[in-house]
């Protein structure tokens, strides 16, 4: 049985640190299902270059770029900063090496959060990035998690349009590291709710 922490012990790390699969289910609304089998990997220190020229690059794109350097301070070791939660990543089967999209759920002052969710430009609308959530999706709910709280940049619009689409609400604006953002919360006993604005 899982610990009460929420870490996996050895033996089952190594037996779920690296899935393939391949989705055939349509996704709804833009994204098509992935083509190619996908590689899921779960996030190592070995990684860390990926990881933050995937992050940059869609900050960059996204213009939400910010010089707070404490923002990123879970990739500077994020087997610690991720040992109680998942940081997973995305290859395809074909190509494993080359990761192509990732994603994260972290406790962070009791409450846990939706992280580091990317997809490369180049392999945007094919449905990564809802394979990617959906992975996070199943971890919390093998952790027990009761409730997921993310935030995005306002400038990123269609990562609005999957949370929503996945039954995150908005909850509210804010900044962070002086980007305008907004923040999202999903129940997780309610996975399909409208998507509404509940405070201004």
């Amino acid at each position: 049985n899982r610990p009460r922490s929420g870490r996996l012990p050895p033996s089952a790390f190594h037996q779920r640190a690296v899935m393939t699969t391949t989705f055939s289910d349509p996704i709804p609304v833009e994204d098509a299902a992935p083509a190619r089998a996908l590689h899921f990997e779960r996030a190592a220190n070995r990684h860390v270059d990926q990881i933050r020229r995937l992050h940059l690059a869609g900050l960059v794109d996204s213009g939400s770029l910010s010089l707070d350097p404490t923002l990123d301070s879970d990739l500077v070791d994020v087997e610690a900063s991720y040992a109680d939660g998942y940081f997973v990543l995305v290859s395809y089967a074909d190509d494993p090496e080359v990761v192509i999209g990732m994603g994260a759920i972290r406790l962070i002052d009791g409450n846990w959060h939706v992280k580091r969710m990317r997809v490369a430009a180049a392999h945007r609308r094919k449905g990564i990035a809802q394979a990617v959530l959906d992975s996070l999706l199943a971890e919390a709910r093998s952790l027990g998690v009761g409730a997921l709280t993310l935030d995005t940049s306002a400038k990123q619009l269609a990562a609005q349009r999957l949370y929503e689409r996945n039954g995150f609400m908005l909850t509210g604006r804010t900044e962070i590291g002086g980007v305008p953002s907004c923040v999202y919360r999903l129940e997780m006993g309610a996975r399909f709710p409208s998507a509404r604005l509940a405070t201004s």
